[in-house]
C-alpha cells in the first residue's frame, strides 16, 4: 500500500475537497483535474452516525486497487455528509453538480483517459446526479455502486440515458438492514437490486458470511471486503 502522505485541498465553499495519495496534486479551486490519463474516484456515504472516517474507507479502496495492480490515480472525494439524512441527500445532489464539472474538465484535458467511479451508500446518489448532468457524449467508463442508497426509479431515470460504453456494477446484499430502515417503502438498489437489459450492467449479491444484518452495510467498505475485491477486479478488466 502507498504510505506516502495525502495531498488535500479545501474547497473555497468549505463543503468538499479532493484527497489523493502520494504525489498527485489536485486543484479543487477551479475543479481542474491534474490526473494523467486514468483515475478512480471514490465517494463515501452519509457520515451522520458513522463510526469511521472517510479516510479509513478510502484506505480500504486504495488497498483493494493496489492489490489488483491498478496503476492509475486514486482520488477520494470528501463531501459534507455529517448531517441529518434528509439534509445529506440534498448535499449529495449538490456534490453531484461539482463532480460533473470536474469530470467534464477531465474529459476535455484527457480525451483518451478513463474515469471510474466507486460510490458507497449515499455516494451512489452523488454519481448518478453527476452522470445525469454530464453533456451528451461524455460518460464515465464505469460506475460501481456499493450498498447504493438510491431508489431504483432514480437509478433507472438516469441509467436509460447512459451510453453503452459505460459499464455499471451494482454490489448489493438483500439482508442489508440499514437500507431497509432508510427505504422502507421504495427499497434501495443496494438491497433489492435492479433489473436492466443493458449489455454492460452487472449485479452481484455479496456474501459477507455470518455477520449481523445490521453490520452488512458497513461491511462493503472494510479492508478485504468481497465487494471491494470485485470492484478492483472489474476495474482492472474494464
Amino acid at each position: 500500500m502507498d504510505n506516502r502522505p495525502y495531498t488535500e485541498l479545501d474547497s473555497p465553499l468549505g463543503l468538499s475537497y479532493l484527497r489523493a495519495f502520494g504525489d498527485l496534486e489536485i486543484s479543487d479551486l477551479d475543479l481542474s483535474p491534474e490526473v494523467e490519463k486514468n483515475a478512480v474516484i471514490f465517494c463515501h456515504g452519509c457520515r451522520y452516525t458513522a463510526s469511521e472516517s472517510p479516510e479509513t474507507w478510502f484506505e480500504a479502496v486504495h488497498k483493494a486497487l493496489d492489490d489488483r495492480g491498478y496503476d492509475g490515480d486514486k482520488v477520494g472525494r470528501i463531501w459534507r455528509s455529517d448531517l441529518s439524512w434528509r439534509t445529506s441527500i440534498e448535499s449529495a445532489e449538490s456534490e453531484g453538480e461539482r463532480l460533473a464539472e470536474y469530470a467534464e474538465k477531465f474529459f476535455e484535458e484527457s480525451p483518451e483517459g478513463s474515469l471510474h467511479l466507486i460510490g458507497y451508500s449515499l455516494g451512489a446518489k452523488v454519481f448518478m446526479e453527476a452522470q445525469r448532468l454530464l453533456p451528451q457524449g461524455k460518460n464515465f467508463d464505469s460506475i460501481h455502486l456499493l450498498g447504493g442508497a438510491l431508489k431504483p426509479k432514480e437509478f433507472e431515470t438516469v441509467y436509460q440515458n447512459v451510453a453503452d460504453s459505460t459499464s455499471i456494477h451494482n454490489y448489493r446484499n438483500s439482508k442489508d438492514m440499514t437500507l431497509a430502515f432508510l427505504f422502507p417503502l421504495s427499497g434501495a438498489v443496494g438491497k433489492q437490486g435492479l433489473k436492466s437489459k443493458k449489455e454492460r450492467f452487472q449485479e452481484y449479491e455479496i456474501d459477507f458470511g455470518d455477520i449481523s444484518r445490521f453490520d452488512i452495510h458497513g461491511a462493503h467498505i472494510q479492508i478485504g471486503s468481497p465487494s471491494l475485491e470485485k470492484v478492483a477486479r472489474n476495474i482492472e478488466e474494464n
